[in-house]
């Protein structure tokens, strides 16, 4: 049996069990990994070629991509004032 190797067999599905978590499902509905929208980070569950982990990767930028951190945001005006002191 040939395994799919296109990105495209992949989609998403917000998970029920937590809030801010993304599960990248294969065509069969098993979960590859789990995407962690607070953070940005994707915990990989199944093994990948780089190929499907790199196209994976920028369909979930595209998909869900992530606010500027505010703390970063905030902390500009504060070095800015120190320089100033």
């Amino acid at each position: 049996m040939a395994q799919q190797s296109s990105a495209d067999s992949f989609h998403f599905k917000r998970s029920d069990r937590a809030a801010g978590i993304v599960l990248v499902l294969n065509h069969n509905s098993y979960v590859m990994a789990e995407y962690r929208e607070r953070t940005g980070q994707i915990a990989w569950q199944r093994q990948l070629t780089i190929q499907q982990r790199d196209a994976i990767e920028k369909r979930i930028q595209e998909r869900f991509p992530r606010p500027p951190h505010k703390a970063a945001a905030q902390q500009k005006p504060l070095k800015a004032m120190a320089k100033a002191v």
